[in-house]
């Protein structure tokens, strides 16, 4: 599968019948679907994602890294369940996990992505830890599709181009005078 985003395109490693959802999948299938899916995600944020890894002594889903410039080396820790409820019992392994990595600089941010729905308790647990985010894979679309920043910037530039400051309206008038 091919998506044109921002009038790029970005090549997806899996093929549509993978997105349909399939009764008879086991729940490592299950999981392994949502990792390729999470994975090709980041891959069009523009980042490098290794799978299964070991980092700090600690089996991780995905590794995203990204170079940022004029900063350094971007790393994310990405744990991925597919769950219709993602509870705390399954959010807490994941806390002490990235709290770890978070601690001894291995990663710089750690994000559990469900297809599912948290609950309170899950999302409770979270909101006061820095670096560490729980999100749907709708709430990854969001950040994939969101052309706000991107219409804001080409507001400014043309709002500050010569175009915009010479422009005369089509009733021709400029400064409440009228153009002959």
């Amino acid at each position: 599968i091919q998506l044109l985003v921002a009038g790029l395109i970005w090549p997806f490693e899996f093929s549509l019948e993978e997105l349909m959802p399939q009764k008879s999948l086991s729940t490592k299938a299950i999981g392994d679907k949502l990792e390729r899916l999470v994975t090709s995600y980041y891959e069009a944020l523009g980042f490098r994602v290794t799978r299964n890894c070991n980092v700090g002594g600690h089996q991780v889903d995905l590794i995203a890294a990204k170079y940022i410039s004029g900063a350094s080396l971007f790393t994310v820790m990405i744990e991925a369940k597919s769950h219709k409820v993602v509870g705390i019992n399954q959010v807490t392994p994941f806390l002490n996990t990235a709290s770890d990595l978070l601690r001894l600089g291995e990663i710089q941010a750690a994000v559990l992505v469900t297809d599912g729905d948290f609950t309170q308790d899950a999302q409770a647990a979270v909101r006061t830890r820095s670096g560490i985010r729980l999100c749907s894979i709708h709430d990854l679309e969001q950040d994939l599709f969101n052309y706000s920043e991107s219409l804001l910037k080409i507001c400014h530039d043309y709002e500050s181009s010569e175009r915009f400051i010479d422009y005369i309206p089509l009733a021709g008038h400029r400064n409440d005078k009228l153009i002959p």
